[in-house]
């Protein structure tokens, strides 16, 4: 047949897009007489990812003038002239299928973004005679896995449990452009694991859609410790992005190429667990603030807590909720969901929470660790030794307090049964007493490493005709920075009356409360108080403080 004579031909062509084992089909014909082809019933494909091999589009026509014995060729362009078209195909009968992947991959290299609407159009030549043009949107997918931009492979940190809040390094990557195609969402998720372990044990951090994550000194140290790297030593972490990309098809997972980076731990101590301590020996049965804190040991599902308590009762719950309690049926040690108060006395205890078997057990011991001697309270004569407040971050006791001249050393329970002296730094028990010189300090025992420190250090208390006529009955009440910035003190004795918060009991620099309303404000008004036992806590980071009253 003459090739002019397929202008006056009868073509059809047939556009299939399948997300299925089944095929699909939408077929255009032309009238015989009129030449052109309906305008498809579709106007967008979607591709498939997770059906590379199945067939994205078939195009079928009929010849009815040419003897198309030399074969078709289809050809792609970005606008309707077909200036620079690009040839995906030949076929020697009147069909011609690409697959998903092939089909995605002509549409990325005629310069479609992955995921958003491109408009192609598509034509059939043969013998010198081209066909009408038909025009659509297809929407390609990449596969093409986010890059990490920093930290770079090899990068070493030392996190500072100094600075725990700062943030130490900022995770940045970057991924193609989604365009503004609305069906398309991607979530990233930050995926750690020791170095050469194939990621079987990951640590994930998620960031929503953001494409980069600040961390701290805490978070970083603690996915370190987490991954298995030993306090205070150096590891190696394997990182990498994870991002899923959710469409109408299915989800599509991508996995960035791996960053391998090395950490120096810092000892970051023993975390808060989710179980705490309440009743009438503690908070009031929770009018009083929070249940007391448990924190994790080096054995799983063992907790302790170190706390002050009252005459009274106790139970331990989780979350600070009554959903989930445990009491003693029998007084006997052994705990009970749903079971009976617990008697207590007043006193300064270890408490321990073993929750490793089915039947959980406990245990109430007293436990103070003081500072008693010349250059304190006279050993012992002038009053109760300082007491010191366990710090889990460094799973070591503080006392902030004022020291005289002379001698000092460290007991048990007030009491000479369990004392330790030394000298250097170094802890011995039944040690040599420990000079003291008159001033304000911040005392740091380790009973693990047999260490102790004694640095100048200012130490805020608390004063008022609340507690000490205003220091005319004494010195103020000092509270001890357990952490950076945070300070606590309890069982504080108040009466009705107005306080202030000051250092060293001089009046240089003073906190009060203009507002009433828990914020500290630098020579600030008299905060009023009634008669009770209180726990107190301050943060000087965020300007609070916290006045529970427990009795």
């Amino acid at each position: 047949m003459k090739v002019n004579k397929l202008l006056a031909a009868i073509f059809s062509i047939m556009l299939v897009f399948t997300a299925c084992e089944t095929e699909d089909s939408l077929e255009i014909t032309s009238p015989e007489a009129a030449l052109e082809l309906l305008q498809p019933g579709v106007s967008n494909i979607n591709l498939n990812f997770n059906l590379p091999d199945n067939p994205a589009m078939t195009i079928v026509w009929n010849d009815n003038l040419t003897s198309g014995a030399s074969g078709y060729t289809v050809e792609l362009a970005q606008n309707f002239l077909f200036e620079n078209p690009t040839v995906i195909g030949t076929s020697d009968s009147d069909r011609f299928t690409l697959s998903v992947n092939e089909f995605n991959t002509v549409v990325l290299n005629a310069g479609g973004d992955a995921f958003d609407p491109f408009v192609v159009y598509l034509r059939v030549s043969a013998e010198g005679a081209v066909s009408n043009i038909v025009s659509f949107s297809v929407s390609a997918y990449s596969e093409a896995p986010p890059v990490i931009n920093s930290p770079t492979d090899s990068s070493s940190f030392a996190p500072d449990q100094d600075t725990p809040d700062d943030i130490i390094t900022t995770f940045d990557w970057t991924d193609p452009d989604f365009g503004s195609n609305s069906s398309v969402s991607v979530e990233y998720e930050l995926q750690f694991a020791a170095a050469g372990t194939d990621f079987q044990e990951i640590i994930a951090e998620n960031t929503g859609s953001d494409t980069s994550l600040e961390l701290t000194h805490e978070q970083l140290n603690s996915i370190a410790v987490t991954a298995g790297i030993d306090a205070m030593t150096t590891g190696s972490l394997d990182v990498r992005i994870m991002a899923t990309i959710t469409m109408n098809g299915g989800n599509m997972v991508r996995m960035s190429e791996v960053v391998t980076i090395d950490v120096t731990t810092y000892n970051a101590g023993f975390a808060p667990v989710s179980w705490g301590i309440i009743g009438s020996g503690y908070n009031d049965w929770g009018n009083g603030g929070p249940d007391g804190t448990f924190y994790s040991t080096d054995t799983p599902n063992v907790f302790v807590a170190y706390e002050t308590l009252l005459n009274g009762e106790i139970k331990f719950r989780e979350n600070n909720d009554w959903g989930s309690n445990l009491g003693d049926n029998g007084a006997d040690g052994t705990l009970e969901s749903e079971g009976a108060n617990i008697a207590v006395t007043e006193g300064t205890y270890k408490i321990t929470l073993d929750l490793s078997t089915s039947l959980g057990t406990y245990s109430i011991e007293p436990f103070s660790l003081g500072v008693v001697g010349s250059g304190f309270n006279d050993w012992g004569n002038a009053g109760d030794d300082a007491k010191f407040y366990y710090d889990n971050l460094t799973d070591t006791f503080k006392v902030s307090t004022k020291l005289l001249d002379g001698e000092i050393k460290f007991r048990i329970n007030n009491d000479w049964g369990t004392n330790y002296g030394g000298s250097g730094g170094t802890l011995a028990q039944e040690g040599a007493n420990i000079p003291s010189t008159a001033g304000h300090y911040l005392i740091t025992v380790d009973l693990n490493n047999n260490s102790y420190s004694i640095v100048e250090d200012d130490v805020l208390g608390i004063i008022g005709s609340g507690f000490n006529e205003w220091g005319d009955a004494g010195d103020d009440f000092e509270l001890t920075e357990i952490q950076p910035d945070i300070l606590v003190g309890d069982i504080v004795t108040l009466v009705d009356g107005e306080i202030k918060f000051r250092y060293n009991n001089a009046w240089d620099n003073d906190f009060g409360d203009n507002g009433a309303d828990g914020t500290l404000d630098p020579g600030g008004a008299n905060i009023a108080v009634t008669a009770g036992l209180y726990r107190v806590r301050l943060d000087l980071v965020a300007g609070t403080y916290v006045l529970n009253k427990i009795q």
